[in-house]
């Protein structure tokens, strides 16, 4: 049986079902971003960084960049949105800075439809999806023993990076804290791409120092349950430990990296709006409130996260097969 073949073709599907009725709004980004697109294209994003690194690299990778196109301006607009909503009952911050970032949003949102349009998304003949049919009709579908090799090979390696990385240091919020989110991000988007292909294995009792991470939020995200599928019968298994601790990861890096932009965006504005305001006559990032760290405590704090988790052990021990490494 090829469940890769299935499931690909399933989230395929359910981004032609989101842009249908995209197409029926005033704008199909803003209405695709508001109605979890993002999450469909992150899963086809996974499905074809995995298959890129085994048979058809050349399909793959083609596909994976139309579907990351789409992605990265929608990620760009939540972005502007995020601090949008956060600014938004703030008096302290002047309303042009709230103007800037609302049309910077807008000018995205425009630059996503037309992309949409141009890439022919959108409509329901959508031309781009037939193109898709005929690059899969020349695939070659692995099996389901192969895909398991294979992903289990990828998903080792990508462990194995990741564990490296967290001895090296954090020193600046975009190309270091939020890069390593991500990268961390796609290990937990990889297991609910391949539903089955990857499962949880349960700790009946805990060590003390796992506790910390089984939080209800993480133990209750849609995002940690790995559904089982019986016909798929040598699943990679993780120890769910392990697996609730790089998820924890991903949300405090998540938040110290929004707390991060908010700091960085308002200096930037602040810093446009002084070219027109006298210097004195504008508020300093401590319009955000006593409780807002700076960029630099905001750094200090990512680093203690990824020391806690080298201690831990958490990626080098998060495949059951593994032996552990310290």
């Amino acid at each position: 049986m090829k469940h890769v073949k299935t499931q690909f073709k399933s989230q395929l599907a359910a981004w032609r079902d989101l842009l249908l009725k995209a197409n029926l709004q005033d704008s199909p980004a803003l209405w695709l971003l508001r109605n979890n697109g993002r999450t469909t294209l992150f899963y086809l994003q996974a499905m074809t960084r995995v298959l890129a690194a085994q048979d058809d690299k050349k399909t793959w990778l083609k596909l994976n960049a139309r579907f990351k196109s789409i992605e990265d301006v929608l990620g760009k607009i939540d972005y502007f949105e995020g601090l949008l909503k956060d600014f938004k009952s703030n008096r302290n911050i002047p309303r042009a800075v709230k103007t800037s970032l609302d049309a910077q949003r807008n000018a995205l949102v425009q630059v996503c439809d037309a992309l949409l349009e141009k890439d022919g998304w959108l409509s329901v003949t959508a031309p781009r999806f037939d193109k898709i049919k005929k690059q899969l009709k020349e695939v070659t579908w692995p099996t389901d023993a192969r895909f398991q090799a294979k992903l289990h090979a990828f998903y080792t390696e990508k462990l194995n990076a990741i564990h490296a990385r967290l001895s090296e240091p954090l020193e600046d919020l975009e190309a270091d804290v939020h890069e390593l989110r991500r990268d961390v991000r796609w290990l937990s988007i990889y297991p609910q791409a391949f539903k089955g292909f990857v499962v949880l294995r349960r700790t009946p009792s805990t060590a003390a120092k796992w506790a910390k991470y089984r939080t209800p939020e993480i133990l209750n995200s849609p995002f940690n349950q790995l559904a089982l599928v019986p016909e798929i019968t040598c699943p990679i298994v993780l120890n769910d430990n392990q697996f609730y601790a790089m998820s924890s990861l991903i949300s405090a890096l998540g938040q110290l990296k929004d707390s991060g932009l908010r700091v960085e965006a308002l200096s930037h504005e602040l810093q446009i709006l002084s070219n027109d305001v006298a210097q004195d006559a504008l508020p300093n990032t401590g319009a955000l409130g006593r409780n807002q760290p700076s960029v630099a405590q905001i750094l200090d704090q990512a680093h203690m996260l990824t020391k806690q988790l080298k201690r831990d052990a958490v990626f080098s021990t998060m495949l059951v097969d593994l032996p552990a490494k310290n």
